[in-house]
């Protein structure tokens, strides 16, 4: 029974049957119409030669592509060589796979017209790369296999199993290997059994399975399966320009735990060829089972979302059993069910009595045209599908199908492998070859590069990021620290609660800018109750010293910044006044021991090294990260060179040195060892005006203290002037209020002097030696002498093991991408050269009939 009405499938030749693109799918020959118009630079479309065909005598194995086909199939085939495929560039492919026992092998040797090996089935155990190649002289039949081993075999090192393939680790770049090579067609499945042996036993010597060697073949295998590919690459005349992959056969595993493991490592070493977007799948089934039901390589081709690039071939049609499965067959070819992007295609091969009888591959394909012709039902119900049936039809189709995938999917290798090379040259800028010349230049050019930058930086404000502005920002911070110490006045005394009492002290800091903004605390009731409080809380003077006890432990490099007010003195008026008692040597109350205000004008300083040691903990930190960034900026290609690593090492030893003698010779212990007033004249200019600040907030404390205690005794708010002068001229505190200003007037004093004796020899001696003199010191540690530098030269510029791989596998994958460009440039050339001389000045409409026919008033629905 004749299938539904379809659109008639021409091409040049009416003689060569294309693949039929269903109605639901976007591959239609328009589209690949509209791919070749816009085609750049390949312009074909006024080639007739590209997609014409040419009969040859029935005693031909096989009818020869036209030109164009030939061409771009080479050239895909060419890329594919080059391992493009592997670099993510998308290319056109044919991928054979199918249950086991679904015929699969046959139909490899039917298309290809070689023997493979069925023995042990070794065959189905790794990946086998088929390429074909009609060549234009009658130099004979030859075949080369090679061994592409994309993947290194750890079964140990777990942790880098590459987690579709267990056991295996991926390898970059990956390596093909020449195996052997031969001219005698009944060689090669042989030579083919032997390379797979070689794949599966990954550990063993290669030399001992190539033909010839002196060892007895062992047929054992170190690894079950393998995800490196045999390649088999062959030329003859009269061969069709195709190339394939044919892929182990899926399995079922029935519960078997090993027989899982198997299975999803074929699984997925199938989904990894067949989920590419480029690639043309030949799904096999056996016509003895109900391949629609029962097909475990199908539910796979449908799970990795590839059945819209799936070509159908069924094998094994003089084995149905069951004339009920005909109508089912015929649903098939015709479209309305079992539905793949390319429909159905019907195959015989040999029988096993054939295959004994060593019949050859052209008595086949007789054979098979034969049974198609005569048999039924080919021959009766099912004639109207009569393209579709025979390896012939199947070998044309598929060239002619991959030859339009490959014209679609030019513009996208042309701009990937652009793209590919940008990203290498990129990449190899920053890791350039070590030199062989002029070695003794790019150091010392590399060095003063280096020096000059850090010199400028170390003098001058030359960008935002310049370390002058960090070096500004760390002196702000340690002058702020120094600051936040200065020693604070605590306002109100117990002998205020004569006339004045308050509820809690309360301090005075000249750092601020909010003096006058002092509450008056309430009073209590009674003055009788008055309470001495000694809160803990506040950093009261003990007998030896007024500071209230903190961690001295030095802050943390992780601390952005130290808070040293914290850890500021806070003077109690009442415990200022009883230690001055105790240190007087006459325990007369209005007498001060000189030796007293000595010793607590150097009590602030106490926290100083503190400060320092965090300090010089940030500059460290800062300005090692600033000559970081400066010698990874100048030493940005030779980051891997042992000259790098020596300057980066030099650096270090020069800040530890440098910063070492700093923190040694920078100590405060000189300050502490004081008080020291060599400029009397700044000493009493603080002093005066520290006085002035404190008498003015006391008075103004007191003032409010008394017209607030009058109030609650009196009910009056206002007293007369000369009652309030009256009663405020006597403070009862004024002597401690002197000490307490001259304590903070000598800070003031102390730590500008001690700010500037860090500051200005930093600068004067650390800068001055990295901005002058750390070239010498470079070059010196370096062991750059006049006898040896250029040997030394040429040893620092060399590069470590990782750096020289890395560079190596990008030069590779260079190689392969121009050898890809130079491809494309060839074919584009070809077909944009006036003097070929198939080319023809048909345009537009025209051109595309001449390309893909016409039929029935509209484009062919086939390729």
């Amino acid at each position: 029974m004749a299938g539904p009405t379809r659109k008639k499938a021409v091409l040049r030749s009416n003689a060569e049957p294309g693949i039929t693109v269903p109605d639901n799918t976007d591959q239609s020959t328009t589209e690949v119409a509209q791919v070749s118009q816009n085609m750049v630079p390949l312009s074909i479309r006024a080639d007739n030669v590209f997609l014409s065909t040419s009969s040859t005598a029935a005693s031909d194995e096989v009818d020869p592509l036209g030109e164009g086909v030939k061409d771009l199939i080479t050239t895909m085939n060419e890329l594919e060589k080059l391992g493009l495929g592997n670099l993510n560039i998308p290319l056109a492919k044919c991928v054979v796979c199918g249950d086991q026992s679904a015929g699969k092998s046959s139909v490899i040797e039917a298309i290809s017209g070689i023997k493979v090996p069925r023995a042990g089935g070794t065959c189905t155990r790794c990946p086998m790369f088929v390429q074909m190649a009609c060549t234009t002289n009658e130099s004979g039949w030859e075949a080369k296999v090679f061994l592409r081993k994309t993947y290194y075999y750890i079964p140990s090192d777990r942790k880098s199993w590459d987690k579709s393939f267990p056991q295996w680790q991926e390898k970059t770049p990956f390596e093909e290997v020449l195996f052997c090579q031969t001219t005698n067609k009944n060689e090669l499945g042989s030579i083919i059994h032997r390379g797979q042996l070689a794949i599966l036993n990954p550990g063993a010597d290669q030399a001992r399975y190539v033909p010839g060697a002196d060892e007895t073949l062992d047929e054992s295998r170190q690894a079950e399966f393998s995800p490196n590919v045999v390649c088999v690459y062959i030329t003859a005349p009269r061969l069709p320009n195709l190339s394939f992959y044919d892929l182990p056969g899926v399995i079922i595993a029935r519960g078997n735990k090993n027989k899982e493991m198997l299975k999803k490592f074929i699984d997925n070493l199938v989904a990894k060829y067949i989920q590419d977007d480029y690639a043309l799948v030949l799904l096999t089934s056996s016509l003895e089972i109900d391949w629609d039901i029962a097909s475990n390589a199908a539910d796979l081709v449908s799970k990795t979302n590839a059945t819209s690039r799936c070509v159908g071939v069924l094998t094994k049609p003089d084995r149905i059993d069951n004339e009920s499965r005909w109508d089912d067959i015929n649903k098939a070819l015709s479209g309305e069910a079992d539905l793949l992007g390319y429909g159905y295609f019907v195959v015989k091969q040999p029988s096993q009595k054939d295959i004994d009888e060593n019949i050859s591959h052209l008595e086949a394909r007789q054979a098979e045209e034969f049974f198609f012709d005569h048999q039924r039902p080919w021959a009766g119900k099912l004639s109207a599908y009569r393209e579709r049936f025979g390896t012939r039809n199947l070998q044309t189709a598929l060239s002619k199908t991959l030859a339009a995938m490959s014209l679609r999917a030019l513009p996208t290798i042309e701009e990937k492998i652009e793209k590919q090379l940008q990203s290498i040259n990129a990449e190899l800028d920053t890791i350039p070859r070590p030199p062989t010349q002029g070695a003794t230049g790019i150091v010392r050019d590399l060095l003063k590069g280096f020096t000059g930058t850090v010199r400028k930086e170390m003098r001058s404000k030359v960008g935002p990021d310049n370390w002058r502005n960090i070096w500004d920002r760390l002196r702000t911070d340690l002058d702020n620290e120094l600051q936040s110490l200065s020693p604070r006045l605590q306002v109100h005394g117990d002998l205020d609660q004569d006339s004045f009492h308050n509820e809690g002290p309360e301090m005075i800091d000249l750092c601020s800018d909010d003096e006058g903004s002092i509450q008056a605390p309430a009073l209590p009731a009674t003055p009788q109750k008055r309470k001495r409080e000694q809160s803990s809380a506040v950093s009261t003077p003990s007998k030896n010293a007024l500071v209230r006890a903190t961690d001295d432990s030095t802050p943390t490099a992780k601390k952005a910044k130290i808070e040293p007010s914290k850890f500021a003195i806070r003077y109690n008026l009442d415990e200022t006044r009883a230690r001055l008692y105790e240190m007087s040597s006459a325990k007369l109350a209005h007498q001060v021991n000189p030796k007293a205000i000595q010793k607590l004008m150097c009590q602030p300083l106490q926290r100083w090294k503190t400060v320092l040691s965090a300090f010089f903990t940030r500059l460290e930190q800062e300005l090692s990260r600033r000559l970081q960034e400066l010698l990874h900026s100048t030493f940005a290609q030779w980051r891997s060179s042992l000259l790098f690593q020596e300057s980066e090492r030099i650096i270090q030893q020069f800040m530890k040195l440098h910063f070492d003698v700093q923190r040694t010779t920078r100590a405060p212990d000189n300050e502490l060892k004081g008080p020291w007033i060599n400029h009397q004249r700044s000493f009493d200019a603080h002093l005066s005006q520290t006085m002035d600040k404190y008498m003015e907030v006391r008075r103004n404390a007191r003032t409010k203290l008394y017209l607030k205690m009058r109030k609650e005794q009196t009910g009056k708010a206002a007293e007369k002037k000369q009652e309030l002068k009256s009663a405020l001229d006597n403070d009862p505190y004024a002597q401690e209020v002197q000490v307490i200003a001259q304590v903070r007037a000598y800070y003031e004093l102390a730590s500008t002097r001690f700010y500037d004796s860090i500051c200005v020899p930093i600068e004067a001696e650390l800068f001055e030696e990295l901005g002058l003199n750390l070239f010498e010191h470079l070059r010196d540690g370096l062991q750059l002498t006049d006898e040896n530098e250029y040997q030394r030269c040429v040893q620092l510029l060399a590069d470590d093991p990782v750096r020289e791989a890395r560079r190596r596998e990008l030069e590779n994958r260079k190689l392969a991408l121009l050898s890809g460009q130079e491809c494309l440039k060839k074919l584009a050339d070809k077909y944009t050269d006036p003097s070929h001389t198939t080319r023809t000045t048909a345009q537009g409409p025209e051109a595309e009939s001449m390309l893909y026919g016409n039929g029935d008033d509209e484009m062919a629905d086939e390729i």
